[in-house]
């Protein structure tokens, strides 16, 4: 009976033991395939490619890098590449690289495309993305 009775408490013991192993196991697996660690995350850099077309036709295209969740206008802004004033529907971009464009006085303005695609929302309002082709053209 004493036999009994210690059999049945190694028993429970050694249950208990691989329950908390795999408890523990399972949450370092957790851990390392998904980074909790958001500094971490925001580190990895991404690029994207800017073309300008100023009002003559000339053209410049450069690549950045950036990190984090950023639009960009706010990129652009920063970098001092662009200027404009914000009004209802966000920023109006009127200078880009040094060229102000006024539609109100010239009828020229800069029309933003992203991956060659007319932009349907505002520089202000579009996320950077790894790999995007970005551009501002005079029109």
């Amino acid at each position: 009976m004493k036999n009994q009775v210690w059999t049945r408490l190694f028993a429970a013991l050694l249950l208990c033991c691989v329950v908390l192993l795999g408890a523990c196991t399972a949450e370092k697996a957790d851990e390392n395939s998904n980074p909790t660690d958001l500094s971490q995350q925001q580190q990895q850099s991404a690029s994207f490619t800017l073309k300008i077309t100023h009002a003559d036709g000339t053209e410049v295209t450069n690549d950045y890098t950036f990190e984090g969740e950023v639009t960009l206008g706010a990129y652009l802004q920063d970098k001092g590449i662009i200027a404009g004033d914000e009004g209802e529907f966000g920023l109006y971009i009127k200078t880009v690289d040094g060229e102000t464009l006024d539609y109100e006085t010239d009828g020229k303005y800069w029309a933003l495309y992203v991956n060659g695609e007319y932009a349907t929302v505002g520089a202000d309002s579009l996320a950077l993305e790894d790999g995007a082709s970005y551009q501002l053209k005079a029109e």
